[in-house]
């Protein structure tokens, strides 16, 4: 018999598993926790990210991520998926963008913006990883707000490992 061809949900899970992997080992030394990897739309947003999305009951012996009432949490990072059908790196910037805003909070810095709200502490991880943003979209446009547009630096950080990405 011939071998099982993979359904398309694996290989799309497949992908974006190994993607957020990849990117989390180059742009970040797999600081980055596991999460769950997920496609939906949501409004009019390109890609969107949500604290402890998900939980899960574990049983009375506790596990490793596990809090104090038994659960064991993970954050969501959502694209769009009519993402995929444009140009692979921008999906893959999406995705970094996300993977930022994580850092971030796995950092420690849960800072009291209103929800959407992009700080100076945004921007600069953004600019810092080679995904720069601003308001407008241009780098003269303001680094703050409750839009933020990013474009990618064929110099920068994010654009040197999408050239090795799997």
């Amino acid at each position: 018999m011939p071998a099982a061809v993979p359904s398309p949900t694996e290989d799309l899970w497949e992908a974006y598993s190994l993607a957020y992997e990849f990117l989390n080992d180059q742009l970040f030394d797999n600081a980055l926790p596991n999460c769950i990897l997920n496609f939906a739309t949501h409004g009019r947003a390109n890609a969107f990210f949500t604290l402890g999305r998900w939980q899960e009951q574990l049983a009375d012996t506790p596990a490793a991520g596990a809090n104090k009432k038994g659960r064991r949490q993970a954050h969501e990072l959502s694209l769009n998926p009519v993402l995929l059908d444009g140009p692979v790196d921008k999906a893959l910037a999406w995705i970094v963008r996300l993977m930022v805003q994580l850092h971030l909070h796995e950092k420690g810095n849960d800072y009291d913006y209103p929800q959407g709200y992009y700080s100076a502490e945004f921007t600069n991880a953004m600019w810092a990883i080679g995904l720069p943003c601003s308001s407008d979209g241009t780098p003269t446009g303001n680094r703050t707000g409750f839009t933020m547009n990013h474009w990618i630096d064929p110099a920068g950080k994010f654009a040197e490992a999408i050239k090795e990405i799997p």
